[in-house]
């Protein structure tokens, strides 16, 4: 039986190939600052917290009893961010930019805490036109060979894999690697490494390629490292 302890050595597992991946390409220091947006049921906060002395998880849920240690703070997406401007030297958001209804209000939102010189750590897997990128899971096994973008199929363009939740943030906004880039490109940030991952699987036929970009439906992931600049404008 999947028992809680799994999911969360699972998501250790997961944790230390993006620490390594973040770590190995810009300078660290425990005395940094951290937020992860996004930070869900099962983030990455606490693990985190062994890396920075403080630590910040957001969501629009009230998570904070499964982070200990953590300091949680509620968002709705909306309302500003609650942390100060220019206060944060590090923010991370793992597979939640995908879920954002305003990712132009958010990505400036974090620009707005963000210290000059602050690194931004953003991740997305998988990305909707990709093979889960419904992110619907059918009997306990997840639907995974593009179902949702096969016009017979009932999830077809689903854009809310749970829609039947009591919590909310389930929704999907169809985001692409390279629109989010041009999301990217209307804040003050450097790009310090954006790597891409693709899919290994062949697209089904009843997939129209004429419709869905391959580029799109072959790009699974990407983690983007950006760091804030002095803005001039």
């Amino acid at each position: 039986m999947y028992t809680i302890q799994d999911r969360w050595e699972l998501t250790r597992k997961i944790f230390d190939d993006l620490f390594s991946h973040l770590s190995s390409k810009v300078k660290l220091s425990k005395t940094q600052t951290l937020l992860e947006f996004g930070i869900g049921k099962w983030g990455f906060g606490q693990f985190y917290k062994e890396k920075f002395d403080t630590v910040y998880g957001l969501d629009v849920e009230d998570y904070s009893s499964h982070h200990p240690g953590v300091k949680f703070l509620l968002y709705d997406g909306v309302s500003p961010i609650p942390v100060e401007d220019k206060s944060l030297d590090i923010i991370v958001s793992h597979s939640v930019l995908e879920h954002v209804q305003n990712l132009d209000s958010s990505l400036a939102e974090m620009n707005r805490i963000l210290k000059v010189n602050g690194i931004l750590y953003l991740t997305v897997n998988p990305l909707y036109y990709s093979s889960y990128g419904s992110h619907v899971n059918f009997d306990g096994k997840r639907l995974e060979n593009w179902e949702h973008l096969q016009e017979n199929s009932e999830y077809y363009l689903t854009d809310n894999p749970l829609k039947d939740s009591k919590t909310s943030g389930h929704f999907l906004n169809k985001m692409t690697s390279s629109s989010f880039l041009s999301y990217v490109g209307k804040q003050p940030w450097n790009i310090e490494d954006y790597s891409v991952f693709y899919e290994r699987k062949e697209i089904p036929k009843d997939v129209d390629q004429n419709k869905f970009s391959q580029v799109d439906l072959m790009t699974k992931a990407f983690r983007f490292i950006g760091k804030k600049r002095m803005d001039l404008r």
